[in-house]
């Protein structure tokens, strides 16, 4: 049965939060309204999980965490716009900083929504999650499918910081449920199979439904793709994707943040060193000043382009 993505990740935290042990869950309107769109309906102050509903101060939010994590308390600040964090730099690179020198025993996690829908004013919609956890270093993973919601949710209660980024486009559509996929380290999931494929698609951000289907598109022509989504906004290690390419010698990599310093440029270099004889395409949103204003804001791929250029 499809289950719509907000609900999806809902019973994940209910599943994570409502134990025994100790857990502060804050944020605007966690338990009350909406509940963030539904994300935070249903969780309930029971046995360790304690709820509170916070006023519009995100920097203080913010450094409340960190000063719960020092202290020993486990605890996740939800955040209903990722711009919303652009109040929050001092912390998020002084304060963290400091902190990261000592090892931690407890967890801080910043939940945001970033606001990717379309039809959003200038001041909402920062989709740069490269750019913004790049000035800390900071581990932000991003989540596109019920597999990786399943491994990344369960990081609220590991010892350190971090921060998980939802997609606002996708609250509308239901969670993709992918039986036929792998994890890998660094948050690197694979979908298809392990036979030999003539293309390998790598998904950055939130582009995993339009890798998806692109997969699909080049099945219909008699090919075998094999996708990779790369969920961590700043990933450490591009083993995984360097060793399909070596196998396929055919990457497509598409990107729907609008970074102009982005992760999957870094990809695309390392295949160029590692791979020369591979055929890259890439796909990115491209920045400009009439994007700023209110727009449709679709990420959309020619993909009768991308079946051409790779198999004429």
């Amino acid at each position: 049965m499809s289950v719509g993505y907000a609900k999806a990740i809902n019973g994940l935290l209910k599943e994570e939060l409502m134990t025994e042990k100790p857990f502060v869950l804050f944020g605007q309107n966690v338990a009350a309204g909406s509940c963030l769109s539904g994300l935070t309906r249903g969780l309930k102050t029971s046995g360790g999980l304690e709820m509170f509903n916070t006023p519009n101060c995100e920097n203080a939010m913010v450094g409340f965490g960190f000063g719960m994590m020092m202290r020993g308390v486990n605890s996740a600040f939800v955040v209903k716009q990722h711009d919303f964090l652009l109040l929050t730099l001092d912390h998020m690179v002084n304060t963290y900083n400091i902190i990261k020198l000592d090892e931690q025993k407890a967890s801080f996690t910043i939940i945001c929504v970033v606001v990717d829908s379309g039809y959003e004013g200038p001041q909402s919609r920062l989709n740069n999650l490269g750019d913004f956890c790049s000035l800390a270093d900071i581990s932000t993973y991003s989540i596109s499918s019920q597999q990786e919601a399943t491994s990344i949710v369960p990081l609220l209660t590991e010892p350190g910081f971090r921060i998980i980024a939802l997609s606002q486009r996708l609250f509308h559509q239901n969670m993709r449920d992918l039986s036929n996929a792998t994890e890998f380290p660094d948050k690197v999931f694979r979908y298809g199979t392990e036979a030999p494929s003539d293309l390998s698609v790598v998904s950055f951000n939130f582009a995993l439904p339009q890798a998806l289907e692109l997969q699909e598109t080049v099945k219909e022509h008699g090919k075998v793709a094999e996708v990779f989504s790369i969920t961590n906004a700043l990933p450490k290690d591009f083993s995984t994707i360097i060793q399909a390419a070596r196998q396929s010698k055919k990457v497509v990599i598409l990107d729907d943040s609008r970074s102009i310093n982005r992760s999957s440029d870094r990809l695309h270099l390392a295949l160029l060193k590692e791979v020369p004889d591979c055929t890259v395409l890439s796909y990115q949103k491209q920045p400009s000043i009439e994007a700023i204003m209110p727009n449709i804001d679709a990420f959309t791929i020619d993909q009768q382009q991308v079946l051409q250029a790779l198999f004429p």
